[in-house]
């Protein structure tokens, strides 16, 4: 008998018996003896296992059935005991070994579903890193699933972007009950479900009557255990997966958390598809959108191409033309189909030099080799034999590093080239005009270039003198020469200019008022004016109509500006030219006057010294007081005379000067011993205040002559006082001489300096003792430049006058 502290034990007489009730009750194990009425232990054993009943088998025997023994163990009988012998186990009882056995096949169960959950969560990550698509990959998890020991049937749903839930995969046995979770939307979903999204936990339902009220789970057969599990990614709820197991299967925590993985894999794995497909979209969005841009950007190309105001031209490796634009048409003459397919050669090397230029450039270009110059100049032929000038820039084309072709881009420079040649002639012309020393050359230097410029008949240059054109320069043919003279009342084009000072423009004779020699149809007349006075005109004529245009006139115009200005050059010129011989023959007859006065005077002076002595007889007071008289004017004379031969020689010689080291102070009193009888006599006042140490080099000799000039000035003009002083700066020392006379007015300030300047100036009532020939401040404002320095004068009427030298300190 068995004790029952721990099991309840139902007891059999027969195998068959025991069949009804093992399908009648969870049983934990069987105890059976071998040797039984009808079926035997090991009948009932392969019977069980046939069933998949697989409980802990535990059969007695009396050791005498080996074979048997051997095939129980086959089938996984799990412990024999042999009848009337001790247990060869480490338990007293009976009750001990079926506990036992009980133990080790419900742990080997336990193990037994775990090793499912782990093989159905590496199964399912393998097909995470292979699926190509979501709802393939959900579908062969839950298929996955199903392989769990218990599980009978899966089921999947998402939340959408608005947060409600709709189904997307379903297997297993339950798969056409329409009792899970309805599609409409999470508002119908049931409270189990809605409950385990807000907890983000897990739910198991063991029992229809733990059921919520709306849930249409309580149809499921009751047979059933239904496992609802969030499917989470970092915290955040993305669905639900149901899971149904047979009731009698247990699931334990180990499991749940297992099962709780393979939920956030699932959600891990819907958070990939979706930003897959969100990458993909924004992939293929770019894609499309480069597409268009790439589109947008060959019409842009091409509207450049086409509208390009330069030629384009597309070569390959071999130089032949594969591609032009429209631009490359109209510059060369040829049609699109000409050109395309042809050799570049065949069509832009017009000449030799043309050729070799281009042939040698592409091989460079083609061999990848430098220096190659980024643009380069050819002469080139249209189609139709018109020489043009083309300005070309290429670059090579490249494919993976390999050199496939050239794009060439040709500008048609032939006007600018024309405008560059005129101004090669313009620049020449100009110099040529500037080194012009005759009339006669600016006017031949001037047509010389017309003729480089312009296509044109014949040209004339006409000067005003008095009522008449002159004709000083004529090219072209003699027929068509103009008269030497023409008068300003008659009627022509170049007299119309001459007396209206306005440009005139020809382009067909038969528009103009003025009569055109045959066979001139066209002509251009501008005026040479300098300052709205009318020196003359320019005139140029054709054979054809509409030779000349509005911008031939104005080039001419500019030309007659340069025109004017060599002419008004030459004038003055010549004009320099006649005052320097006046100039000349002035000083020459200053100094054959003041040679031919001054010898008389001596013979005169020496007469009325002598006079005056008495070598001649006793003289009465009065003939003393006339022969007096007549001396003093004859030594005013003398001075004249002096101060004339001082300004010839300034005006024809360098002056020399003997500079030494000198004082200042010393030089003034040096200066003044010559009026040391004159301010006491004219009751004059001198005042002075120079620095001792104050020094400069200098001529002596020439600054005390500047001095007792200005200072000579001060007493004709001051009236009782004359202050002297002196100073320094850095370089220079300065002299000022100041008086309080009648003052200068600034408008004769400058003036004063001038030679023979005797305008009189406003004097006080005093009696002077000095005269004055205007050339005494001229000579000493030449000696003082000639030391590089400076003499002049500040005063204002009825204030005195100040007269200022500076000098340098050292003279270089």
């Amino acid at each position: 008998e068995m004790e029952e502290p721990l099991l309840r034990v139902d007891t059999v007489d027969s195998a068959e018996k025991s069949l009804e009730m093992i399908k009648q009750n969870p049983y934990h194990a069987i105890v059976s003896d071998f040797e039984m009425t009808g079926m035997n232990g090991l009948d009932l054993l392969k019977t069980l296992r046939k069933q998949e009943i697989n409980i802990p088998f535990i059969l007695f025997t009396d050791g005498g059935e080996g074979e048997d023994i051997l095939g129980a163990l086959t089938l996984g009988a799990n412990r024999f005991l042999q009848k009337g012998d001790p247990p060869d186990i480490p338990y007293t009882t009976l009750t001990h070994v079926i506990v036992q056995e009980v133990e080790h096949y419900q742990e080997a169960k336990r193990v037994k579903s775990l090793l499912s959950l782990l093989n159905a969560i590496r199964k399912v990550n393998q097909r995470i890193n292979r699926a190509s698509s979501l709802k393939d990959l959900l579908q062969e998890a839950s298929e996955l699933l199903l392989e769990i020991k218990g599980c009978v049937d899966v089921s999947m749903a998402f939340l959408d972007e608005r947060g409600k839930i709709e189904p997307v995969v379903h297997s297993g046995a339950l798969k056409q009950k329409k009792w899970r979770i309805r599609p409409d939307g999470v508002g119908k979903a049931p409270t189990c479900v809605k409950e385990v999204i807000a907890s983000k936990s897990v739910k198991v339902i063991e029992s229809t009557k733990d059921y919520c009220d709306d849930c249409e789970h309580a149809r499921c057969p009751s047979q059933y255990m239904l496992v609802e599990v969030p499917i989470l990614r970092r915290d955040v709820v993305m669905g639900v997966l149901l899971l149904h197991f047979v009731r009698s299967h247990k699931l334990s925590s180990v499991q749940l958390d297992l099962l709780q993985q393979i939920a956030k894999d699932l959600g891990f794995a819907r958070t990939k598809f979706k930003a897959n497909k969100a990458r993909a979209l924004g992939v293929a969005q770019a894609k499309l959108q480069a597409e268009k841009t790439i589109l947008k950007k060959e019409e842009r190309f091409r509207k450049l191409f086409e509208g390009s105001p330069d030629a384009i031209l597309l070569m390959n490796s071999e130089g032949i033309i594969t591609e032009v634009n429209e631009r490359a048409c109209q510059i060369s003459g040829y049609e699109r189909e000409e050109l395309v397919g042809s050799y570049f050669l065949d069509l832009l090397g017009s000449t030799e030099e043309s050729k070799e230029k281009l042939e040698k450039h592409f091989k460079r270009r083609r061999k990848n080799k430098e220096p190659v110059p980024s643009s380069y100049t050819i002469d080139f032929k249209r189609k139709d034999g018109v020489k043009r000038y083309l300005e070309i820039k290429a670059a090579p084309l490249k494919e993976h590093g390999i050199f496939a072709g050239i794009i060439g881009i040709a500008r048609d420079i032939t006007q600018r080239k024309k405008a560059e040649e005129k101004l090669e002639v313009l620049y020449t012309w100009a110099q040529l005009l500037n080194k012009a020393e005759t009339m006669d050359e600016v006017f031949k230097h001037t047509l010389d270039a017309i003729e480089q410029i312009f296509t044109f008949q014949c040209a004339t240059v006409a000067l005003k003198k008095g009522n008449q054109l002159t004709v000083e320069k004529y090219r072209g043919p003699t027929s068509l020469r103009p008269k030497e003279k023409l008068p300003l009342d008659g009627e022509s084009s170049l007299v119309g200019v001459a007396k209206k000072g306005r440009s005139l423009l020809i382009k067909d004779r038969t528009s103009t008022e003025y009569p055109l020699p045959f066979p001139i149809k066209s002509e251009v007349t501008v005026p040479i004016q300098i300052e709205s006075k009318i020196l003359g005109v320019l005139d140029v004529k054709s054979r054809e109509r509409n030779t000349f245009d509005e911008r031939e006139k104005r080039l001419l115009e500019q030309l007659v500006s340069h025109i004017a200005v060599a002419i008004r050059k030459i004038i003055e010129k010549e004009q320099r030219v006649s005052l320097q011989r006046l100039d000349e023959l002035r000083n020459r007859f200053i100094a054959m006057t003041a040679h031919e006065f001054g010898t008389p005077l001596t013979s005169i002076k020496a007469d009325l010294e002598m006079l005056s002595r008495g070598y001649y007889g006793e003289l009465s007071q009065e003939q003393e007081e006339k022969i007096k008289r007549t001396l003093e004017s004859v030594g005013q004379l003398n001075r004249l005379i002096k101060d004339f031969r001082q300004i010839t020689k300034l005006r024809t010689e360098k002056i020399s000067l003997e500079r030494r080291d000198h004082r200042l102070v010393d030089t003034v009193e040096k200066a003044l011993e010559r009026f040391s009888g004159v301010f006491p006599q004219e009751g004059i006042m001198v005042k002075k205040h120079i620095p001792q140490p104050l020094s400069a080099e200098f001529d002596e000799d020439r600054i005390v002559q500047v001095i007792q000039n200005i200072v000579k000035n001060a007493i004709d003009f001051t009236e009782d006082t004359i202050w002297i002083k002196g100073g320094e700066t850095t370089d220079t020392v300065w002299l000022s001489v100041e008086d309080n006379g009648v003052g200068i007015p600034e408008e004769e300030q400058d003036k004063i300096f001038e030679p023979f300047y005797g305008k009189k100036q406003k004097q006080s009532q005093k009696k002077r003792c000095f005269g004055g020939s205007g050339l005494g401040l001229y000579v000493c404002k030449r000696i003082v430049n000639a030391h590089k320095g400076e003499l002049w004068v500040d005063s204002s009427l009825g204030e005195g006058a100040t007269f200022t030298i500076t000098l340098p300190k050292r003279m270089e």
